[in-house]
């Protein structure tokens, strides 16, 4: 008697998480995910082949692949940057028979510090203060614009005052939300 190849190749999760790099070189595997079969093993009826089947939200140009008979996910893309931040893939299982099931993985793409923040202009100022500003005036305010996406570590500009503050008249004040950093009168000023 032989195996019918009744049993569908099913998957020990519905549903997986993983996470890539927004700079990872094409190739680079980010998930295995692997079906069992529960026809006879001495049979061709527990050969699996797996498949790419839907990506939300999709995209112009094809950004991850599966491999047909191990089920490794990789990166297909030369790159990820500017891509959305997350990606829901669904992944089927088939039989030689065409019993088949799926699952979804969630791909998360994490932003690269790779985009150095920039000023609107090299120079600012002249700026005039008077001698009795109290401590906490703000003198100025400018922004670095960064191109990494807005809120996230790489997107944080760190500034400091690389020269004329020898004496800690001034402090630097950033807005984390903005990153608009203002310059404030630290010291009762004293000509």
């Amino acid at each position: 008697v032989g195996d019918a190849n009744d049993n569908r190749p099913t998957f020990p999760q519905s549903q997986y998480h993983t996470v890539v790099k927004e700079l990872a070189a094409r190739g680079t595997e980010i998930l295995t995910v692997q079906a069992a079969d529960n026809d006879d093993p001495k049979t061709d009826n527990v050969r699996i082949f797996y498949r790419l089947v839907g990506q939300i939200p999709e995209s112009p140009r094809a950004l991850f692949r599966v491999d047909r008979d191990s089920g490794v996910i990789s990166v297909q893309a030369d790159s990820m940057e500017g891509t959305a931040p997350q990606y829901t893939l669904t992944i089927t299982a088939e039989d030689a028979k065409g019993l088949n099931s799926s699952c979804t993985v969630v791909v998360t793409v994490q932003d690269e510090n790779n985009n150095p923040p920039v000023f609107s202009q090299h120079e600012y100022g002249p700026f005039h203060i008077s001698e009795e500003a109290p401590v906490g005036t703000t003198v100025t305010a400018v922004v670095a614009r960064d191109a990494d996406v807005r809120g996230g570590d790489s997107w944080q500009v760190d500034y400091r005052l690389e020269s004329g503050n020898e004496e800690e008249v001034f402090m630097l004040v950033t807005d984390r939300q903005t990153n608009e950093v203002s310059l404030v009168l630290a010291k009762v000023l004293d000509f």
